[in-house]
């Protein structure tokens, strides 16, 4: 009968998204605590937090600290990751250079002449970096050699 089709239809429909939801969920487990939260503050530090699964819990997850360091003289104006380093940027023409893997700071690049006001990243490689005296600069990851 017809009530019976759409009864059926109904069940695998609720199946179908439940099947769904457990397979999104098994994503986000795997991949949650692999993540770590970087933040540059306007009192010159940058903070880490890992999302750690929470023990006597099944589902919840908490920030647990990880990283502090007083980067800067002044407030961090840009973050970026690249491979296994942090790139800060603040109202200094300096960027510091971090080694997540051992979370020491592993040098400096002084390439500006005003504040570092954005940090991107193109693929592993390339760093770019701008200023307010209106330059851009393209330094090669890992040897952080200036290329434009």
């Amino acid at each position: 009968s017809l009530d019976e089709r759409e009864t059926s239809f109904e069940q695998k429909k609720k199946a179908r998204k439940a099947r769904k939801k457990q397979a999104l969920e098994a994503k986000v487990k795997l991949s949650l605590t692999d993540h770590e939260i970087l933040i540059g503050t306007y009192e010159e530090f940058i903070l880490g937090f890992k999302i750690c699964k929470k023990v006597k819990t099944k589902d919840e997850y908490e920030l647990q600290p990880s990283f502090t360091s007083r980067a800067h003289v002044g407030p961090v104006r840009s973050l970026v990751g690249v491979n296994k380093f942090l790139i800060s940027g603040g109202s200094v023409e300096i960027c510091k250079i971090y080694d997540l893997s051992s979370r020491v700071e592993h040098g400096q690049l002084m390439t500006h002449e005003g504040t570092v006001s954005c940090l991107d990243k193109h693929g592993k490689s390339y760093l770019f970096s701008a200023s307010d005296d209106n330059s851009l600069a393209v330094t090669k990851v890992g040897s952080w050699q200036v290329e434009k």
